[in-house]
């Protein structure tokens, strides 16, 4: 085998444990879908030997090669495909059901331990990836920000956020985009893939301002209240970063909201 990282953080029974009782090989030729944007996600695979190339709505957007491994987030969460993955060239894959996993798990809590530990280092770098605002944290921080994320899948037309209820949590936009609007008629521009929403409540400890409601099914990842705001009060340059955002934001809604009025009036 390649190295895999994926591996890298199993004991050697565990590691045998999974290989034994679940993984299947799979081949796929040069040309070949390996999976489908939008299709049923129920495994992940790693890649033993070739590449793949990633497409989104129909371009490319990576391309992966031997050690790389894809489609943990619909194991993790049971969500859609967020990508079509098609063979560059003859690829040998090994895949991992979610049913074979969650009997493995049974017997080896070792497996959970070391894959959890090491989905949450994966969840991390998306969160580090997508979005600056966490940049600042150090090594501690960042480690209970990861310890924190929760992958939370959403079906299109999902209510997230509700206009006037207490926020209970932070969510990072991992996959998808969403539309915030006003009950009384308001609306923003919309959310995309890194945007973060729902810490101007948390941080202020205020009512939400506006509802987000999903465009199209995807993927946030989610920060209970508590957690957020423990890992901010930690870090001042952070804190003081989301306080700003969360002002120029209040800013905004003031100013769309007396606008709204004036139009009425006219």
């Amino acid at each position: 085998l390649p190295r895999i990282a994926l591996f890298s953080s199993l004991s050697h029974e565990a590691f045998i444990s999974l290989l034994r009782d679940a993984m299947e090989a799979r081949v796929f030729r040069a040309g070949e879908t390996v999976l489908q944007e939008g299709g049923p996600g129920a495994s992940m695979f790693a890649l033993a030997e070739g590449s793949v190339e990633v497409r989104r709505a129909g371009a490319s957007v990576a391309q992966m090669d031997e050690g790389d491994f894809f489609g943990e987030m619909a194991l993790l969460t049971g969500a859609p495909r967020l990508a079509t993955v098609v063979a560059k060239s003859d690829v040998v894959l090994l895949e991992f059901s979610r049913a074979a996993m969650a009997s493995l798990i049974e017997r080896q809590p070792a497996v959970r331990e070391g894959l959890d530990a090491f989905f949450r280092e994966r969840l991390l770098a998306n969160v580090l990836r997508s979005n600056p605002l966490f940049s600042e944290l150090d090594a501690g921080q960042r480690q209970a920000l990861a310890q924190a994320l929760t992958p939370t899948p959403f079906a299109a037309g999902e209510r997230l956020l509700e206009a006037g209820a207490q926020g209970a949590a932070v969510f990072l936009l991992l996959r998808g985009s969403c539309r915030v609007f006003l009950d009384e008629g308001g609306a923003y521009p919309d959310l995309g893939e890194g945007d973060v929403f729902g810490e101007i409540s948390v941080v202020s400890r205020l009512p939400v301002t506006a509802n987000v409601e999903a465009k199209v099914a995807g993927v946030a990842l989610r920060v209970a209240s508590e957690d957020f705001r423990r890992i901010l009060a930690s870090n001042a340059e952070v804190k003081s970063r989301v306080l700003r955002l969360a002002s120029e934001r209040m800013t905004r809604s003031a100013q769309q909201a007396l606008a709204s009025s004036d139009d009425w009036r006219v």
